[in-house]
C-alpha cells in the first residue's frame, strides 16, 4: 500500500536539516558542544533500535516508541536553546515566559484531545483508521480484536472491507477464514484458506486448518493429508500431530 507523500519528503528533509546543523556548528561556535552533544546522544540511540535490516519488508522502523529516548537529546539542545534566549534577551524574559507557558498549555490541551483517541483498542485502531483508511493491517488488528471479544458482526465487515480494498492482502483472507471456520461456513472459509495458500504455500495454519475442516465434514482421508502438510511445513507443530491423531 501507498505511504503519505509526507513519509517519502520526510527523508530528504531530515538530510538538509542535519546538513544545516553540522555547517552550522561547523561555522559558527555558538553551541557547538550542546548541538554536538544533544545530535551524538540521538543518533546513538535511535541506531540500535532501527531494525534496518529487518525493515526490509517490514515496518518496525515506524514505531513511535524507538524515538522516546533519542529524543531526549534533541530536548536537551531545545532547552539549551532557551536558557540562551532567557540569558541573553533579558528584557524580553516575560515574553519567553509567556511563550513557553502557551506552548505547554497547547501540549496539555492537545494531549487531552489525544486521549480519547487511547481510551480503548478499538478506538486506537479507529482513529488510525479515519487519518487513512489505506492501512490493512489496522483493519486486520481491529478485525481479531472484535472477534476475540465476541463482536463477530464487526470482525467480519472488517475482514469483507479490508479484502475488498486489499485483495491481496493475506492476512486479513487468512484471519477471515479462521472466523469463518468458527462459525462452521466450512465451504467459504475453504476458499479463504486455499486463496492463503496460493499466496505462501510455505505456511503450516492454513493446511492444518483446511485439515479441520476435512475432519469435521467427515472426510478423514483428505484431513489425513492436509494435516501431514503441516507437520511437513514445521515438524515441531504440535496441534497438527493432535489433530492428526484425532
Amino acid at each position: 500500500f501507498q505511504m503519505p507523500a509526507i513519509f517519502y519528503l520526510s527523508f530528504p528533509a531530515a538530510l538538509l536539516v542535519a546538513g544545516l546543523v553540522i555547517y552550522r556548528v561547523y561555522k559558527y561556535t555558538f553551541l557547538r558542544k550542546e548541538i554536538i552533544l544533544g545530535f551524538l546522544f540521538f543518533l546513538f540511540n535511535i541506531g540500535m533500535v532501527l531494525h534496518i535490516l529487518k525493515f526490509i519488508g517490514g515496518h518496525e522502523m515506524t514505531a513511535d516508541r524507538y524515538g522516546y529516548i533519542p529524543f531526549i537529546g534533541m530536548y536537551f539542545i531545545a532547552s539549551e536553546v532557551i536558557v540562551f534566549a532567557w540569558n541573553k534577551f533579558y528584557s524580553k524574559r516575560n515574553i519567553i515566559t509567556a511563550a513557553a507557558i502557551g506552548y505547554f498549555i497547547w501540549f496539555a490541551v492537545y494531549t487531552y484531545y489525544r486521549n480519547e483517541a487511547w481510551r480503548d483498542t478499538i478506538s486506537l485502531y479507529t482513529d488510525a483508521l479515519d487519518k487513512n483508511e489505506n492501512i490493512p493491517i489496522v483493519y486486520a488488528h481491529r478485525a481479531n480484536y472484535y472477534r476475540d471479544f465476541g463482536k463477530k458482526q464487526d470482525a467480519m465487515k472488517d475482514y469483507n472491507h479490508c479484502v475488498k480494498l486489499f485483495p491481496d492482502y493475506r492476512k486479513c483472507i487468512f484471519e477471515r477464514a479462521i472466523l469463518l471456520y468458527d462459525e462452521g461456513y466450512y465451504k467459504e472459509a475453504k476458499i479463504d484458506l486455499l486463496n492463503a495458500l496460493n499466496m505462501d504455500s510455505t505456511d503450516k495454519l492454513p493446511y492444518n486448518y483446511l485439515g479441520l475442516i476435512e475432519l469435521n465434514t467427515g472426510n478423514y482421508e483428505i484431513a489425513v493429508y492436509y494435516f501431514q502438510k503441516a507437520i511437513l511445513r514445521d515438524s515441531l507443530y504440535d496441534y497438527a500431530y493432535n489433530n492428526l491423531g484425532w
